[in-house]
């Protein structure tokens, strides 16, 4: 609840980083990962990632939107966007602590949150 209403987030991404989707795969697949190993990239330091931790990327879209602009700018690649929120978000958030998801959506106000994994970054 926000100023009296009902906010329902439906665009809410979970990427998580290599690192854990490797900690977590499933037994029977992680004979595999050798075969992801050339999409396997360095993140860069961002707001939500600090450290050596990398991504898989197959594909990867860019976007020429900018946060808050009605229209993509012919000038702009997609490939350097940056965090533009008015507040970082908490350690993890992306990866495996849904402590600080939760914190970060109570401190937001969200009444009701959707999570999808996306299929890729930025």
């Amino acid at each position: 609840m926000k100023n009296g209403f009902k906010v329902f987030d439906t665009d809410t991404h979970v990427i998580p980083a290599a690192e854990v989707i490797e900690r977590y795969v499933d037994p029977d697949f992680r004979p595999r990962l050798k075969e992801l190993e050339p999409y396997r990239t360095p993140m860069r330091e961002s707001a939500e990632y600090q450290g050596a931790l990398h991504g898989y990327r197959i594909e990867p879209q860019f976007y020429r939107r900018v946060l808050g602009e009605a229209a993509p700018r012919p000038d702009h690649s997609g490939r350097d966007t940056v965090w533009m929120g008015a507040k970082v978000p908490r350690p993890g958030v992306q990866d495996d602590n849904p402590a600080n998801r939760v914190a970060d959506m109570d401190e937001r106000g969200p009444t009701c949150v959707s999570s999808c994994p996306a299929a890729g970054r930025a």
